[in-house]
């Protein structure tokens, strides 16, 4: 890869992109209006519905595809990956047949994956809030990464236990499936850990902002956006929690990660003679990133929709084929990518940062 400038690019893609999908500003968007603007029985929100139900099936689903994409592209990532590529995969795809066969199965596996949906997404975030700090040459001082690191934990602490703690937060259903309620976690507990979260956010925030006092450097904007986007989704009333929800599963995770793996997929195949990396967003109309795109899409239909309708065809309830795939897909999307993407991988920070 080629670049004609020593300074790293700024944004993943492109700054219109990052702003409304990397960073949530789309999903702050819909938020505001479901909840200010429309009356609870407007018929409006039926349309906010089907742009959520949209965005689902455009980022959502093809995030966990994309996956495949990656860990799956050649040879070499396959044997470098290859317990990811090899036993959890088949570990995966016995579930799916378990949850199949074993209806009871399939909740339990709802279960399983709705807890670890508070971890992935946050570190998620936390990665790519990194990535644009990098990109901007926002140095993270060790004791400022130590409070941010710790502020996403206790997040993602409060919110998984939370599910353990109260039924409310529990969910009483998924995907046309009934989830049970495991209550194993005392109150007090998870009390503790709200307590523990905000104070880990005001040290956080003290450490910012006396930065900000002593330097001048300013956190950047799109890293503050990322994290209370994703922040948010987690420390909501109930009430608020749910409107929230149905735009950032839309709009907002698997947009961000879907930007990140096409933007990787562009440099490493490499940019043209004299191209700068300011001028990524062109080469999303290249053959290589139409290719890359065409192989998420195929397989997300495989996956999501094929499969389904010929296991339906042959007797398998639907909702719970459905339901056992889709977990157990995300079973793989979820442990492969904590072995993906790390940024300690000097190759892959080139990539992304630059």
């Amino acid at each position: 890869m080629n670049s004609v400038e020593a300074k790293p690019y700024p944004w993943i893609l492109h700054p219109v992109l990052d702003l409304v999908l990397g960073c949530g500003g789309i999903v702050w968007l819909l938020f505001g209006i479901h909840l200010f603007l429309l009356p609870g029985n407007s018929p409006d929100l039926a349309k906010l519905a089907a742009i959520s139900a949209t965005g689902v099936i455009i980022f959502a689903e093809a995030h966990t595809a994309a996956t495949f994409a990656v860990v799956y592209r050649n040879e070499e990532v396959c044997s470098r990956y290859r317990f990811y590529t090899g036993w959890l995969a088949q570990i995966c795809f016995a579930l799916a047949v378990a949850g199949m066969i074993l209806p009871s199965l399939t909740p339990i596996l709802i279960k399983i994956y709705l807890l670890m949906v508070p971890h992935h997404f946050l570190a998620q975030a936390f990665g790519v809030a990194m990535l644009y700090c990098m990109k901007r040459g926002y140095k993270v001082g060790r004791w400022e990464r130590t409070a941010l690191l710790y502020f996403v934990r206790s997040v993602t602490v409060y919110a998984t236990i939370r599910q353990l703690t109260y039924r409310e937060w529990s969910g009483d259903s998924f995907l046309g499936v009934e989830i049970p309620f495991w209550k194993v976690i005392p109150d007090f507990v998870t009390t503790a850990s709200e307590h523990f979260m905000f104070f880990s956010a005001i040290i956080l925030c003290g450490l910012v902002v006396v930065r900000s006092f002593r330097t001048g450097e300013i956190m950047p904007f799109p890293a503050q956006l990322v994290l209370i986007t994703c922040v948010s989704a987690f420390v909501m009333g109930p009430q608020a929690t749910g409107i929230f929800w149905l735009y950032v599963s839309a709009f907002f995770h698997g947009a961000q990660y879907l930007m990140i793996v096409i933007a990787q997929r562009i440099k490493d195949a490499g940019m043209p003679e004299g191209m700068s990396t300011h001028q990524i967003s062109r080469r999303l109309l290249s053959l290589a990133a139409l290719r890359f795109v065409s192989l998420i899409a195929l397989i997300t239909f495989i996956l999501y929709n094929a499969v389904p309708f010929v296991l339906q065809h042959v007797g398998v309830a639907s909702v719970g084929a459905a339901a056992a795939i889709f977990t157990t897909v995300n079973f793989f999307h979820i442990i492969t990518d904590g072995a993906l993407w790390k940024l300690r991988d000097p190759k892959l920070r080139e990539q992304l940062v630059a």
